[in-house]
């Protein structure tokens, strides 16, 4: 038999002349809504779910009003889901994952960690207290600060440094003197030379009035004539001011300011003060200098930050070097042929 729908044309095989009839009963069952239909009556569905367009791969189906759906958006690149567990966060409260998968509040603010404690640094009377467990750090101290709860308690003492690698130097008789900052700091380390021979490490000397605090550990041989500090230096003549901690004779400590033709040749002492229990060899010498624009400085300090100090030489800064110097920096010298020596710069402000 061949059928014709006004448009396209079917066979059928098998079957006898097209029949007719009527249905006479059409039943709905839920979610479907408006049967049993015996003649003619509305089908209809309260709670499907309808979509506009094609659903996207992998993307979430979110409701959209009424019975509406719409596409929604991830991020990250997985299509797992994750619910969270308990009451509702809190704005900011940070979020962790409980023994199930879930989301679950951790009840603190994002960033201050799960007991709420914070560091923070400062001018050490800005510091004060109402958490226990907040750790201050003064710029201006020697103590590290804990926040008891109720007070701010002591600890140390600890000094801020500030980080002598942040500064751009320069070499002056380098040689085969080398610098490291494998361990934090700069090391400088100055070859094993008979004589005097200063290696120094200098910057630009900004524009008076300036200061600038060595805070750093010798390694130098105890028996030999080793001496490091800070250097003063003149770019036009070469010529150094300098303040150094030194042996003079082995355990004979001296404390020195010097002037300097060159690196490698002595002028005079300006000061000079000798003790065998001059500075005890592991402790952590602090030289301080200062260039106020007529005269010039040396302190010997008790703090890296150079908060206290005593005038150890002053002098104006036309003494030897017309014009003052224009560079400053630190420096060693071996002062013999068998051992080595080095500085180790802690801190450079």
């Amino acid at each position: 038999i061949i059928v014709s729908d006004g448009t396209n044309y079917f066979t059928m095989r098998g079957v006898g002349t097209a029949g007719s009839g009527t249905v006479t009963s059409v039943a709905t069952t839920s979610p479907i809504t408006g049967g049993t239909i015996t003649g003619s009556g509305t089908i209809a569905c309260a709670t499907c779910v309808t979509s506009a367009a094609s659903l996207t791969s992998n993307l979430p189906v979110i409701g959209a009003g009424g019975q509406a759906t719409a596409v929604g958006t991830v991020q990250g690149n997985t299509t797992k889901f994750a619910t969270y567990a308990g009451s509702a966060p809190s704005t900011n409260d940070c979020a962790k994952f409980d023994a199930n998968g879930n989301i679950t509040t951790a009840g603190a603010a994002c960033g201050s960690g799960g007991s709420g404690n914070t560091t923070s640094t400062g001018a050490t009377a800005s510091a004060s207290a109402g958490t226990s467990g907040n750790v201050y750090f003064p710029n201006d101290g020697v103590y590290l600060l804990r926040d008891s709860g109720s007070a701010m308690v002591p600890w140390g003492p600890i000094f801020p440094h500030i980080d002598p690698t942040l500064t751009s130097f320069s070499w002056s008789n380098q040689g085969s003197a080398t610098v490291s900052t494998t361990y934090g700091g700069v090391y400088l380390s100055a070859p094993a030379t008979s004589g005097n021979s200063l290696r120094v490490r200098y910057e630009s000397a900004p524009g008076t009035p300036w200061t600038r605090t060595l805070s750093f550990k010798p390694d130098m041989n105890m028996s030999a004539n080793p001496f490091c500090g800070i250097a003063l230096r003149q770019s036009s003549t070469g010529k150094l001011h300098t303040i150094s901690l030194g042996e003079v004779s082995a355990g004979s400590w001296t404390l020195s300011s010097i002037n300097w033709t060159n690196e490698t040749t002595f002028s005079a002492y300006r000061v000079q003060q000798q003790s065998s229990q001059m500075f005890a060899y592991q402790q952590n010498p602090v030289f301080k200098v200062g260039d106020d624009g007529t005269n010039i400085t040396f302190s010997v300090c008790s703090d890296p930050m150079g908060l206290r100090c005593q005038t150890f030489d002053s002098f104006a800064r036309g003494t030897f070097m017309t014009g003052g110097p224009d560079q400053v920096g630190f420096f060693v010298s071996s002062g013999n042929a068998s051992n080595a020596a080095g500085i180790w710069v802690l801190g450079w402000k």
